[in-house]
């Protein structure tokens, strides 16, 4: 007699497959330079139906936070620690470099995420995790620098500006920069911001 699990484990199987296949599609898209896929043109490119598309994700804005996340959890899945116990000058190199390669990995995702997180809780949300994430990990990498900071509050939120996918953005996308320089300027502009704001002896 067959088992009805199977059945069930098979269903289960092929919509995780056709979940897969749209958010592969979704993000080629948007690597692809189309930022505002269409339903038709999702589920072309993944080989479903319109239907399909939809009964895995309500809505596109759910969509573009599942490829956010996704891309970013690819993104940064190899990543080395940084050791806190190295020099202020080379952990400020490692991170600015790591956000480099982040941010400019994740770049046209990000810009597909811009156009709409007005619209959806879902990608506010999403955006929100990867802030706290980041934000984590600066007080962390710089924590005896944050303590002695004049306001660790104030200085932790320019970090994560100057760290921004909005600010990678405006260098790579408004100015024109080359990734490199790009990268320079987020270290110089994280050097700049720490030595401003903590005793002299702690930054040296």
């Amino acid at each position: 007699m067959p088992d009805p699990s199977a059945k069930v484990d098979g269903r289960t199987l092929r919509a995780e497959r056709t979940r897969e296949s749209v958010i592969d599609a979704y993000t080629a898209l948007l690597l692809g330079g189309n930022l505002k896929p269409t339903a038709q043109e999702i589920a072309a490119k993944a080989n479903v139906s319109q239907r399909a598309v939809f009964n895995n994700f309500n809505d596109l804005e759910t969509l573009v936070a599942a490829v956010g996340a996704r891309t970013l959890a690819i993104a940064t899945k190899d990543f080395e620690r940084i050791p806190v116990d190295l020099p202020l000058a080379e952990r400020i190199l490692r991170f600015s470099r790591r956000r480099a390669k982040v941010l400019e990995s994740i770049g046209p995702i990000t810009r597909a995420v811009q156009l709409r997180i007005p619209f959806s809780a879902d990608v506010q949300k999403s955006r929100a995790r990867h802030y706290d994430r980041v934000r984590r990990e600066i007080r962390k990498l710089f924590a005896d620098e944050l303590a002695a900071a004049v306001d660790e509050k104030s200085l932790t939120k320019a970090l994560l500006v100057a760290s921004s996918a909005a600010a990678w953005s405006s260098a790579r996308d408004d100015l024109g920069l080359g990734a490199e320089e790009a990268t320079e300027i987020l270290r110089r502009t994280v050097t700049g911001l720490i030595r401003d704001s903590v005793n002299p002896s702690v930054s040296d």
